[in-house]
């Protein structure tokens, strides 16, 4: 297998799509016999009830502007370090390590691009507040989110600032390298960044990824004007 990835989808019910690239297609053979003995045990007690094989077409007509071969690399990438972060969430038995690494991929991309603290208080917030109509977040919930994140504020500062737990720092540290030398070519406005960090959450998240992903913007957006009230970030409030 020369790369792979994943993606959950939820059309018409809850399923995950395996895309794999091989440099011999008789290991397509291979990977199929691999993943039914992995999970056979899901399947024969129906937590896994169907698994197909189909082929992998781009839609490059629905997508014209995307680079293909590089957007899939990333997606490999990525894919390997959302798995690392699983691996750890359930071998420490942490999910507070999910929605922490979801928020340091998130930085760690914005530093790739060279945000500021002010382009990554707009960014974050402009999407939090698209997800406020989207949900239609009411006054209560607003203050629910609040409160969590003053909860949490500590352990969110201590893993964007200082240190994420290292295995889970590693993996995000090494995908950003890997992406560096093309990630302006797969985004090439700051506006794109958005799809990715979707898409991460998508991956990193097992269930209601798109209410997960609206708290992590939340939480960057709490964390972001935080830390422009303390360095005296005064064009954040202009």
């Amino acid at each position: 297998i020369t790369k792979w990835f994943f993606i959950r989808y939820s059309d018409p019910d809850h399923h995950i799509r395996l895309r794999a690239c091989f440099a011999n297609p008789i290991d397509q053979l291979k990977l199929i016999h691999e993943i039914n003995r992995s999970l056979y045990d899901e399947i024969k007690h129906r937590i896994i009830w169907k698994t197909e094989l189909s082929t992998y077409i781009r839609e490059v007509g629905r997508y014209p502007e995307i680079h293909y071969p590089l957007a899939e690399k990333w997606f490999f990438e990525e894919s390997r370090m959302v798995s690392s972060i699983i691996r750890k969430v359930h071998n420490s038995n942490d999910e507070t390590l999910r929605w922490l690494s979801a928020l340091k991929i998130s930085e760690s991309l914005f530093n790739l691009f060279h945000l500021t603290t002010e382009q990554k208080r707009s960014f974050t917030s402009s999407y939090a507040k698209a997800f406020h109509k989207e949900f239609n977040i009411t006054k209560s919930f607003r203050q629910q989110l609040a409160i969590q994140y003053r909860q949490h504020k500590n352990l969110i500062q201590q893993s964007l600032e200082e240190s994420l737990d290292s295995d889970i720092y590693s993996a995000i540290e090494l995908f950003i390298n890997r992406i560096s030398p093309y990630a302006d070519k797969v985004i090439p406005e700051i506006m794109h960044l958005q799809d990715h960090i979707h898409m991460c959450c998508n991956r990193l998240f097992t269930s209601r990824q798109r209410t997960q992903e609206f708290v992590i913007y939340d939480y960057l957006t709490c964390y972001y004007t935080s830390k422009a009230y303390r360095n005296h970030d005064i064009t954040v409030y202009e």
